[in-house]
């Protein structure tokens, strides 16, 4: 069977690169479709049997009209299912009549499945962890049974979606994930709604081995020259024992600069020098607010101030660069609130501040904090912006100030003594200018953190400029 893969994000997803690698063991053909030049006549020209997308709240509405192509042009129309968050949380999307099944949850199981049982008529509909739509009737089955072991599923090779897409291969870094699931329930994340969904369903927090996971960083290196590896796992750092097998294995086997991501009460000397010594170059860990009251009110979050600093001073000590998270436009969030969160991030100095307009999504709890009416909630989820970066849905006060505030973010933390100039320009209108300079701090920040030469910083940026 043909089955196209389409993405909107020129980059690894770890999903869709798992199951690419799965449905090739099983016979099938597969290949990744991405919106560059003429990929809707490639596309057409594949004819695939099924198309299969994973979908992020926010991109749902593009995605769906590729849909809607899909099955006007592609003769005879191939079956449509979609993965990945926004089915998971929002599953009703399966009333759209361009798609054909949707998988909620994890997909190593349950898309295999789906894949083997299509024949004439079409997929079977008991398949866990989808819900399938034949002839009108929604087929609602529950979620598919969690992986316990996660060195049972296979290290993709990436190489399918390298051949038609080389500029990804070029990136100056490749992605990883050690592990699933996170131990906390900030209101912000979908991690509290996911492990409602997951219940009963296994073990939610997994991790690999470390062999395993050094295993897939070795093949990286010797098959593509890896200079550089984002483990995008939520907290890097939540099983210590874990950290120190990891920097033994990795330093003697791999000698990659990475960095990673940390939760500041979860990170102490001996963790920070493990990770030194493996090769860690910057460590992200989430700032989030600089009012210690917003966060453990607002964001259901308990690392305080001290948290915060204590962990600055730590990497610092060990020679690791510091990258914070950051977001504007919290539930009664004014200007001069945002403004501690600029302050307490100069304090502690990091290599890069990265700064988001907060998103309430909903059946998040920061949406029930903006007292958001259940009769409001589709509305919402359509008003969704694809990026973090541009707008917010949250009823703000403050909106346009905080909007242009985030452009300047991590300008004005490294250099503080431009406040003056800020406060005067984030009372001005949105416009390009300011976006242009964000952008252009962000490219700067990855091509020191990554070591890329200004070649391909500026091809990335010319390819990638629209996700950020």
């Amino acid at each position: 069977m043909r089955v196209a893969f389409i993405q909107n994000f020129f980059e690894e997803l770890t999903g869709p690169l798992i199951l690419c690698e799965l449905l090739e063991r099983q016979g099938h053909r597969v290949k990744f479709f991405l919106p560059d030049r003429g990929w809707t006549r490639k596309l057409k020209a594949f004819s695939p049997e099924m198309v299969a997308m994973s979908v992020c709240t926010g991109e749902h509405p593009g995605m769906l009209e590729t849909a809607s192509w899909v099955k006007k042009f592609i003769n005879p129309a191939p079956l449509v299912v979609m993965g990945g968050p926004h089915p998971t949380f929002f599953p009703e999307v399966i009333e759209h009549p361009c798609v054909d099944a949707i998988c909620r949850g994890e997909g190593e199981n349950a898309f295999p499945a789906l894949a083997a049982s299509i024949n004439g008529k079409g997929p079977a509909v008991d398949i866990d962890g989808f819900w399938i739509k034949r002839e009108g009737r929604v087929y609602k089955n529950p979620p598919a049974d969690l992986v316990e072991d996660l060195d049972q599923i296979p290290i993709p090779s990436r190489k399918n979606l390298f051949k038609d897409y080389p500029f990804i291969q070029k990136l100056p870094f490749r992605k990883m994930i050690t592990g699933r699931g996170c131990p906390y329930n900030c209101s912000y994340c979908y991690n509290r709604a996911l492990k409602d969904i997951l219940k009963g369903k296994g073990r939610y927090l997994r991790r690999r081995s470390v062999t395993h996971v050094v295993d897939e960083a070795a093949y990286l290196k010797q098959t593509f020259g890896t200079k550089f590896i984002d483990f995008n796992d939520d907290i890097f750092t939540v099983d210590p024992d874990w950290i120190l097998e990891f920097s033994d294995q990795y330093a003697s086997r791999i000698k990659v600069p990475f960095c990673c991501n940390v939760r500041v009460d979860r990170l102490d000397e001996q963790g920070a020098r493990a990770l030194a010594r493996a090769g860690c170059r910057v460590v992200k860990f989430g700032l989030e607010s600089g009012d210690e009251h917003f966060r453990r009110t607002v964001l259901n979050k308990s690392t305080t101030d001290d948290d915060i600093r204590r962990c600055a001073e730590i990497l610092h000590a060990s020679g690791i660069k510091i990258q914070t998270y950051n977001m504007l436009g919290l539930p009664g969030e004014t200007l001069q609130q945002a403004m501690k969160t600029v302050r307490l991030n100069q304090e502690i100095k990091p290599y890069y501040a990265w700064c988001s307009l907060a998103q309430p999504y909903p059946g998040t709890a920061m949406a029930e904090q903006f007292a958001q009416a259940p009769e409001q909630v589709k509305d919402q989820v359509e008003q969704c912006p694809a990026s973090w970066f541009d707008t917010s849905i949250a009823p703000l006060e403050d909106r346009e100030r905080l909007i242009n505030l985030h452009k300047f973010f991590a300008l004005l933390v490294r250099f503080p003594k431009l406040e003056p100039l800020v406060m005067k320009l984030v009372e001005l209108p949105e416009n390009g200018l300011f976006r242009a300079l964000y952008q252009a701090v962000y490219g700067l920040h990855m091509k020191a953190m990554v070591k890329a030469s200004w070649p391909r910083v500026l091809s990335m940026y010319l390819k990638l400029r629209k996700q950020y």
